[in-house]
């Protein structure tokens, strides 16, 4: 008993949570997801591009441009929130796809012209960045961590910026 009272005491809060094999899988206080998809290479002002950013403090926001980035383009910002218990389901989808232990590889063969995601990850200070186009055996595990990422989002932002992207498209059209 006088030895786990020490270890408690001795042991910062955080130790625990901080370990990348914590089987209870809560989030690092260094968590940090930065998930972009970039439209295809489409003329203005069809194309179009956002970040999601979500860190370990329960903020998330979504950085969303509506045509190619540039002075000419504005950046619109949404922020929501995300609670403690999704992010530990997003971490632990994380770990369960071996993204803090997987090698991630870029196809030799990348498509040109085409939509295309990625993902930058920090955890337990070490940074995963997996690039947009990855080796077919590790599409599918890659592609759920994607979904999980944008389902973060709440639906009404999503379709608020859908609908300010549609708006721009029709003045643009009319310059």
């Amino acid at each position: 008993m006088a030895l786990a009272a020490i270890f408690i005491l001795v042991c910062p809060i955080n130790s625990i949570a901080q370990d990348a094999n914590n089987p209870m899988n809560i989030t690092p206080d260094d968590y940090l997801v930065e998930y972009q998809w970039i439209a295809g290479t489409m003329p203005p002002p069809y194309h179009y591009e956002y970040l999601i950013r979500i860190n370990s403090s329960d903020q998330g926001q979504i950085f969303y441009w509506p045509n190619y980035k540039g002075k000419d383009t504005p950046e619109w910002t949404e922020r929501f929130s995300v609670s403690p218990d999704q992010l530990d389901l997003l971490y632990k989808k994380m770990k369960d796809q071996r993204l803090f232990t997987e090698k991630w590889q870029a196809q030799e063969i990348h498509i040109i012209g085409g939509s295309h995601e990625f993902i930058n990850v920090t955890a337990n200070m070490k940074k995963i960045r997996v690039p947009a186009f990855v080796v077919p055996e590790q599409k599918e595990r890659i592609k759920g961590i994607y979904t999980a990422v944008r389902a973060l989002v709440p639906k009404a932002i999503m379709e608020k910026l859908e609908a300010q992207r549609q708006e721009y498209m029709k003045a643009y059209k009319k310059r």
